[in-house]
């Protein structure tokens, strides 16, 4: 039987439909599910979180070759399924509950199919934790932006914080018809490595909070709408001048954390 068989078949077993506002589009390709596997580079001794399980095809891609999967799923009605499939497999912990706010156990890969609503608040959130890779699919416009370079329209706040905090590539992109139902979008197949975390990272989160809402003034005006916007105060005087008179999307990773070091925010 087909993926696309198999999903339609468990779905209609447990009367159930895709939910859009869940983000609710199951991966039916076999060849994708099997190209995550091998990025990834799974032995029997990887602990792989799972974000977003639904009705577990690549969860059961995954216990065959990990030695323990902790699944996070929010959906009550995913659950059931999991547990009806899975429940007596010791290599499986599922986690009810939202991704964002549940404590994790330890893990050291990530291989999931990210809701797409959640994109960035799992970016922030996998690279707040300790792991060795992650293989990911993404909308595929969320993923260009996540690598996106400064100066270009794509650059945005995740793609200055992604590139403090991470390393990775766009390995393919993945077709609509890849999915059931088939999103309006392209998707694509992520990966992601952890860089050593900054001592000053959270500093550097929190001034590009302050400045990329103005990613097209110059820096000191920006810095000064954001401080007055949080009502903090800011001494501007500290910024090099090469960087303050550089519009934000212009800004470098590099030049970021060199004002935020100064400004000690």
């Amino acid at each position: 039987m087909s993926f696309l068989s198999e999903t339609r078949e468990i779905l209609r077993r447990y009367s159930l439909k895709p939910e859009k506002k869940m983000g609710q589009n199951f991966l039916v390709n076999e060849r994708i599910i099997e190209m995550e596997a091998r990025e990834a580079q799974l032995n029997s001794r990887d602990v792989v979180l799972e974000v977003g399980p639904g009705i577990g095809t690549l969860t059961q891609e995954l216990l065959k070759k990990a030695g323990r999967v902790v699944a996070v799923e929010k959906s009550g009605a995913m659950v059931d399924i999991l547990r009806d499939r899975f429940g007596d497999d010791e290599k499986l912990h599922l986690i009810h509950g939202d991704f964002t706010k549940v404590e994790l156990p330890h893990f050291d890969k990530v291989i999931s199919n990210i809701p797409y609503s959640i994109s960035s608040s799992f970016i922030f959130k996998i690279l707040s934790l300790d792991f060795e890779k992650a293989v990911v699919i993404l909308q595929y416009e969320f993923a260009r932006r996540l690598f996106a370079k400064p100066g270009t329209g794509d650059y945005s706040r995740i793609s200055a914080a992604f590139s403090f905090l991470a390393n990775g590539k766009i390995i393919s992109k993945v077709s609509p018809s890849a999915f059931y139902p088939p999103p309006r979008v392209y998707s694509a197949v992520v990966e992601i490595y952890p860089k050593e975390k900054p001592l000053n990272k959270d500093n550097y989160l929190r001034i590009l909070n302050l400045i990329f809402p103005y990613r097209r003034k110059r820096l000191k005006k920006a810095l000064k709408l954001g401080a007055e916007r949080e009502g903090i105060e800011i001494n501007l005087d500290n910024i090099p001048d090469a960087s303050a008179e550089k519009r934000v999307f212009q800004l470098t990773p590099e030049e970021i954390a060199e004002f935020t070091e100064m400004l000690g925010v």
